[in-house]
């Protein structure tokens, strides 16, 4: 008895007994009770790998790209990559979940190829408004704030990269190729801060040449990893359409949520304390080491503005505090 079933030798297959109900026929038949296989044991192996491995990339890629880079530009590049996040959870993560949850049957009857076809098409779709709402957005951003319409293109081109790239990671992790998956995983994270570094480099510190390095390593791995062009994989209906959106629909607001939950705080320090505060200046401030007695004239004016700012800090977060409860 297996979570409920009762497996019966009935020549020449196997018959189920569900919870007391009834005997059914399995054609398929059962040779054996289902282990925990070597396939199982390689794609867990596989997969705590990447993920070990995308660790210590991420970590050691932000301390080496820090040393390289000022706060104010590392806080400006990771200011627009939570921009690219927020869009991918929003325009593109709940159409990939939708894939994830009808690959088993469109694989079943051998038309996984039309399932691919579809989430490429509605990812397209999606991006279109995407790309109308930061096309708004960097208009304004430029206009108002003196920003740069270099920078909201090169944050464009990594949505649709990173969106493409979900796609194909998702279809990857339900065709259970985790060996695939983990590589991409962990050389995205190496190979953006790593080029990054080199350019910040050999360049010059400025937010452009890191973004710019981030979307050059993103297409590069894009082209070695993807599995095959969309344009060749099976035309997909429009009866298609209807079962992804409903689907994919109601899980938008759980992408908003999560993107708040781990990002949006840092747009909110960011317009009390400016753009070096919210992201580059607040390691500097708490990782002072005690070996060294010497304290830089770069943390002393640093510690003396933001102290200054955490009355205004205060006041805003009450107001915050109310809007979060609503």
């Amino acid at each position: 008895k297996i979570r409920g079933l009762e497996l019966k030798r009935h020549l020449p297959t196997y018959s189920i007994f569900f919870e007391g109900r009834n005997w059914t026929a399995w054609p398929g038949g059962v040779t054996r009770v289902p282990r925990l296989s070597a396939r199982l044991l390689s794609d867990g192996g596989y997969v705590a790998a990447g993920q070990a491995l995308s660790a210590v990339g991420t970590v050691a890629g932000i301390r080496v790209l820090t040393e390289l880079v000022t706060p104010e530009t590392f806080g400006t590049v990771t200011l627009a990559v939570g921009v690219a996040a927020l869009a991918i959870n929003v325009g593109c993560t709940p159409i990939t979940q939708a894939g994830l949850h009808f690959y088993p049957a469109f694989a079943a009857s051998g038309t996984a190829g039309t399932l691919t076809s579809g989430l490429w098409r509605a990812v397209r779709r999606a991006g279109a408004w995407v790309a109308a709402t930061l096309f708004l957005s960097g208009l304004a951003w430029t206009l108002l704030d003196n920003g740069s319409a270099a920078i909201v293109a090169v944050v464009a081109g990594l949505i649709a990269v990173d969106a493409a790239r979900a796609v194909e990671l998702t279809m990857m992790n339900a065709r259970r190729q985790h060996g695939r998956y983990a590589a991409w995983w962990a050389a995205e994270a190496w190979g953006r801060p790593l080029l990054a570094s080199i350019l910040g480099w050999q360049a010059g510190d400025d937010p452009l040449y890191v973004l710019g390095a981030y979307l050059v390593a993103s297409v590069l791995l894009l082209g070695i990893f993807r599995t095959r062009p969309a344009s060749l994989a099976a035309s997909a209906g429009p009866g298609l359409d209807g079962r992804i959106w409903p689907y994919a629909m109601p899980l938008v607001p759980l992408g908003v949520i999560g993107w708040v939950n781990g990002l949006g705080d840092r747009y909110i320090i960011g317009n009390v304390l400016s753009l070096a505060f919210a992201e580059g200046n607040h390691d500097r401030l708490v990782c002072v080491s005690k070996e060294d007695s010497r304290i830089s004239q770069w943390d002393l004016a640093t510690y003396s503005d933001f102290v200054k700012s955490l009355e205004e800090l205060r006041d805003s977060f009450r107001s915050i505090g109310t809007l979060s409860a609503i």
